[in-house]
């Protein structure tokens, strides 16, 4: 089993597992391509949340009245 941890900033948000039925040996820069795409998913993932985070201020926003909405 291999385990590369899914980073978003400096915190560990996941883990990408790779099992095999035989035991492995893996190159260093298969393991170097797969840590920078647990680094990816973690970009992805923290994109999505911050995306989640604005529809949520958009629909709240939408339901304030106008005369709450002047001068922003």
């Amino acid at each position: 089993m291999l385990s590369i941890p899914v980073k978003s900033r400096e915190s560990t948000i996941g883990v990408l597992r790779i099992y095999e039925s035989e035991p492995q040996v893996f190159h260093e820069e298969d393991i170097d391509a797969l840590c920078i795409l647990g680094e990816h998913l973690g970009l992805v993932i923290e994109n999505n949340g911050l995306r989640n985070f604005l529809d949520g201020v958009k629909t709240a926003l939408g339901s304030l009245p106008l005369r709450l909405l002047e001068g922003l």
